[in-house]
Parts: structure tokens; sequence; C-alpha cells
């Protein structure tokens, strides 16, 4: 090619190439050039992240249970207390340089930094209420304990070693905010928040603890939270401290409560300082949660327990609503790392956790073995199976004889009762009569009628209430012996029942459909919706049996503690433990009563040598009256 034809070829390209910046100029300048703003802005923009309030737990009623509390305390960064502020005259970047380091060029526009004296501290010590010299002696003694944490992080280091960690302790310890003032006002936290350059040094830190307002009555149901450090969504690089909940409701509702934080960009205009917000995502804030308990109901609840280690359940027989839900031992929401620390000590030096701890929730997921309260649906199970009849009489020596006629030592009845039939059997609660008839409802295999009623009471399976374990555990199987499944007819042996299962089991045999517990009765405003699902049993045998079971608190085990004052239908039960402890219980309901609805409730004292009724029918006498805001019927 000749040398006038390069130069035409080179002048083409030219041509093309400066075709091609002038479009790439037009559209970044014209069509794109809000895009290539919003970009720039970002990258030059502050950001800060926007706290997402916690949701709040309230009573039935409406009163807060627990609620988040903001409160501000003011730290300082030794490192720039120290160092010497510049500022960037043209897009405000602040940096901070040790006294004869040399500040290096803006790195966001490359303009040269502005040195900026130290502001006057009188204004901040002003508002905080002390001192000058009282607040410099603060923040030095701050300076001294950062200088301190380097130098015991380079103990012992090797002198080259030591040399390369130590710009990297400064940088952690210096630039780390240490707290000076707890607890100070909004208006020292707006004075250092809004003026950043005349308080370069100082930082507010805003501490959002959860107030318990519940106290002890509550502190099972509940749960606790703890601090965690959360990275903001679709905000690179931004993290917010968060309550994040650790059990109770404030687990199980965790998502609706903690709702999603947001975040802010600011620009500042290089000419006048001034700062805007150029990018905006506000926080969804956590919904509240309404439980079914209110709090007059839950205290007595506590109060009627009067601190025995034990539980009580009441619910709605017909919604499933929890009414109270109390568990003994209990603490103050204030004392769980005490209380912690203490069961754990005391776990280490037996080399097991102790039974019966004031952090078990034991009303509405912990089992235990429920004893008699279980005949009632044992009795509906032999009178639709064929096993007894109502006129079916079994003589009561007190001892139960095995398949040799050996009478048994343990499991016996209270009391020789004589011949007895089956409406005598529940109210005087015999051991004798229902081993008998589970025993010849084994022989004559019809073992899993009994098996099938039980589950449809739904022994052994999730009531549904909110604070459950997940996975539901095994606590109602078959037994692998025959003697075990005889035992199961009385509470015995294989058998392990919460008090909220037991209290709904009541509501079914009552109202002849098993409700679903809820401790929730609304989030955010939505109600929960109750279910029910029919018993399928048939009429005559519930009846049967709540006939029987009213004739307990007046002429049963249960006679002579007042409970005949109340239309109360009750069951008692003592499930033998071994030895002389035993776990003691009172099961029941009863009918729309003053105002209240129709209620269900288990009542179990843990570890007793007293029997069901001496151990919880006072109780649940105190308990009624308080309730019911009368002495009775």
């Amino acid at each position: 090619m000749s040398y006038r034809g390069r130069l035409l070829l080179l002048a083409i390209l030219g041509g093309l190439s400066g075709t091609v910046l002038l479009f790439r100029l037009f559209a970044m300048q014209v069509t794109g050039g809000g895009e290539a703003r919003v970009a720039a802005e970002r990258k030059i923009a502050d950001g800060r992240p926007l706290h997402a309030r916690r949701g709040r737990i309230l009573d039935a009623r409406g009163n807060e249970l627990a609620a988040e509390e903001v409160g501000y305390e003011l730290a300082v960064r030794t490192a720039a207390w120290r160092a010497v502020m510049h500022e960037c005259p043209r897009c405000g970047l602040v940096r901070f340089y040790a006294a004869g380091e040399k500040a290096r060029p803006c790195t966001r526009c490359k303009a040269t930094l502005a040195q900026v004296d130290r502001a006057d501290v009188a204004p901040l010590a002003r508002l905080l209420g002390i001192s000058v010299q009282e607040l410099v002696e603060r923040v030095e003694e701050r300076v001294a304990e950062a200088q301190g944490s380097v130098e015991r992080g380079l103990k012992d280091l090797p002198p080259r070693q030591a040399a390369q960690e130590r710009k990297r302790l400064e940088t952690d310890h210096g630039w780390r905010p240490r707290r000076i003032a707890r607890d100070v006002s909004y208006e020292v936290a707006r004075e250092v928040e809004l003026n950043p350059h005349a308080n370069p040094a100082f930082r507010i830190r805003a501490q959002h603890t959860r107030r318990a307002t519940g106290g002890r009555y509550f502190v099972h149901l509940l749960g606790h939270v703890r601090q965690e450090q959360k990275e903001v969504p679709g905000a690179e690089g931004l993290f917010v401290d968060a309550a994040v909940g650790v059990s109770g409701v404030e687990l199980a509702f965790e998502e609706a409560l903690s709702g999603e934080p947001g975040w802010i960009r600011i620009l500042r205009d290089p000419r006048d300082g001034e700062a805007q917000v150029v990018e905006r995502h506000p926080p969804r804030h956590g919904l509240d949660v309404t439980l079914t308990i209110a709090a007059a109901d839950q205290a007595l609840a506590v109060a009627a327990l009067g601190g025995v280690a034990g539980a009580f359940v009441v619910i709605d027989a017909h919604q499933g609503g929890v009414l109270a839900a109390a568990s003994a031992p209990d603490y103050e929401p204030g004392d769980y790392a005490r209380v912690l620390g203490e069961i754990t000590e005391e776990k280490e030096r037996r080399g097991r956790w102790p039974k019966h701890h004031a952090l078990r929730e034991s009303a509405l997921a912990d089992f235990d073995v429920p004893g008699s309260i279980v005949k009632p649906m044992t009795a509906i199970a032999a009178l639709l199976s064929g096993a007894a009849a109502p006129e079916t009489r079994i003589f009561c020596d007190r001892f139960f004889r095995n398949r040799r006629g050996q009478p048994l030592q343990t499991l016996r009845c209270s009391h020789e009762h004589g011949e007895v039939d089956l409406r005598e059997a529940l109210v005087r609660s015999c051991n004798v009569y229902f081993q008998t008839v589970q025993k010849a409802s084994i022989e004559q295999g019809r073992f899993d009628s009994f098996f099938e009623v039980s589950r449809r009471f739904g022994f052994g399976l999730p009531t549904g209430v909110e604070l459950e374990p997940d996975p539901f555990p095994d606590t109602y199987d078959p037994g692998r012996t025959w003697e075990q499944n005889v035992t199961m007819a009385i509470g015995q042996g294989r058998v392990r029942l919460s008090p909220a299962q037991v209290a709904r089991a009541y509501a079914g045999l009552f109202t002849g459909a098993l409700p679903r517990l809820h401790l929730v009765a609304e989030v955010g405003g939505r109600p929960v919706s109750p279910q029910r699902t029919p018993l399928r049993i048939d009429e005559r045998a519930l009846r049967f049996v709540r006939d029987a079971l009213e004739d307990v608190a007046r002429k049963g085990t249960a006679a002579g503690f007042g409970l005949e004052r109340w239309p109360a239908a009750v069951k008692t039960g003592t499930a033998q433990l071994g030895g002389k402890l035993q776990n003691a219980w009172l099961a029941g309901y009863l009918p729309v009563h003053a105002g209240r609805p129709a209620i269900a409730f288990a009542m179990v004292v843990f570890d007793t040598e007293l029997n069901g009724a001496d151990a919880c029918a006072p109780r649940l006498a105190e308990f009624l009256r308080g309730f019911y805001g009368e002495r009775g019927a």
C-alpha cells in the first residue's frame, strides 16, 4: 500500500474512533446522564442504617408485656481524639491523621485536604452536666485503656512480628468506640449526630433493649432475646444491631416481631456543605403479637402454685385459647444470666441437669407421668370396646394381681374399695378396677381400642400451641411388656403428657371436640382462627364419664376442698415415681360461669409426698375464687 493510502486508512480509523467516542459521550451525558449521576452519588454518599423497631407483645387486654426501649450512650474513638482532622473542601470527606503524618489527597475527588482544628468540647460537657476537665479525663482513661489493649496484644511477640502487628492493633482498638457515658439524653445524642465536625471523635450508640414488663409471671412464655449484628438487606456493607428471639414467643414469632431494617444514603454538597438524602429505603417495623392470656389471670395462676415446683394450664374449652399457663419455680427476667449460671454449676457438680429448675417451661412444652387423670379416657375405651359396662363390678382389696395371680406391691390403691362399679371406680379413683379392665382388654385383643381412644383425646400428639418442641417427642406409645400396657390404664408406664395435653383432652371430653391450642390471639392485628376436631365418640359414653366426674368434687377424691362451690367436673391423679415422692395432678373443666367462658384445666405439683387432691385442690379453689371474682356459686 502506498504512503498516501496508509494516511487515508489512518484518517478513516481516526474518524471512526472519534465518532464512537462522541457517541459514547453523548450517551453518557444526555441519554444516560441520570444513571451515571446516581452511580457516582452512590460511590461518594454516606450510607446509614435505619433501625426496625421490634414488635410488642401484648396481653389479651392490650397491656404491654414486652416492648422495645431505646437508650443512648456516648462513646469516643481514641484514634480520632488523638489524631488531626482533615476535611476535603469539595466533597466534605473527613480523614484523620496522626500528629506529624502527611495528609494525602482526597480519595474521592483528589482535592487537597485542609486541616481542621479540634472543636471545643465545652458545649458537649455542658449538655452532659459535667465539667470540661471531667469529660477530658474520661476520654484520656479510654485512650489509656486502648493503648493497654494494644500492649497486651503485643506481649510475648518477637520484635519483627510485634512491629507488624502494632499497626493493626492500633487501628482496631483506636477506632473502636469506647463508652464514656451511658443513658445520655436525647439532647446529647442530637448534638453529636447533627454536629459531627464539632465533635469528630465522639459517636452516639443507640441501645435498643427489650423491656419485659410482664415480669416473672410471663418469663417462661415470652422467652428471651439476644443482641446480634445483622446485615441490612440491599445495602452492602451496612450492619445494624438487632434483638433476636432465642426462646418462647420471642423465638416462635421471630419473623413477625423482628421486621426488616432500612437505610439511607446522604450526599454533602461540596459548595455549601449542605447534606441531602439521595436514596431512602424505610424500615419495615415488626408486628405486634397479642396473647390469649390476660395478665391478671396469669398472676392468679402463678399465685395459686405458690412457688412449688409445678405447672398450671387453663384453656378456653371451645376456642382452644390458653387463658393461663404458669410454671414454677420462676424468676425475674433480669436474673436470667444468674439463674442460668447457678443451674449450669449444679449440672457440673451433679453430672446432670436438675429435674425441675427455674428455666424449665413445664406448662405447655414439658412432659411427665400423669397418673390417674387418664382414667376417664380408659373408662371410655372400655365402654366402647365392650371390655366393661357401667354395671361391671370388680372387687378391690388394694392389690392388682398379675397373670400368675400374685399381688403387685407397686401401683396399689390408696384404700381397699371393696366391690365397685365403673362410676364408683372413677369417683374413688380405684387403680385395681382399671388395671383389671385393661388386663381383660388385652387378653380379649381389644387393646387397640384403648390406644385409639387415647389418640383421639390427643395423647402423644401436638396440641398446636406455639411453644411445643419441633419435632414432637415420642411420649405415648404401647409398652414393650404386658405389665407396661396394663399400667398405661392408670397413667403409669410408657405415658408422658404435658399439662397442656391434659387440659386439651378434658376440653374434648366436655365439648365433644378437641380444640387446637394457641397462645397467640393476633399477629399484626390479624386474629388467629380457632380449629376444632370432633372426637367422633359415642355421646352416651362421654355423658356417663362426665356425670361421674361431677361427683368427684362432691363425694369423691376431691371432696372437702371447696370445689363443690363451683359446677366443676374434676379428676385427681397421683403419679408414683418410686420412693416417697410423686407427681400430684388435678384436671377437669367448668361450664360457662360468672361471665367467663367454659374452661378446661390441668395442674401438677412435682416431687411431692402429697396426693393429687391434697396438693392441688386447695390451689385450684384459690384460683377459681380470683378467676370468677366470687366465693362460688
